[in-house]
């Protein structure tokens, strides 16, 4: 049981980071766009 629930909180962790890293970017992209609006 211990293997297998380490496993999976691993796997949780990794499936956090690569989600709050695709957040993240398309905040930046989002932002860098309304910028990019208002200043044209």
């Amino acid at each position: 049981m211990s293997c297998t629930t380490e496993g999976t909180d691993e796997k949780e962790v990794i499936f956090y980071f690569e989600v709050s890293t695709l957040f993240v970017v398309n905040n930046l992209e989002q932002t860098q766009n309304t910028s990019t609006v208002i200043y044209q």
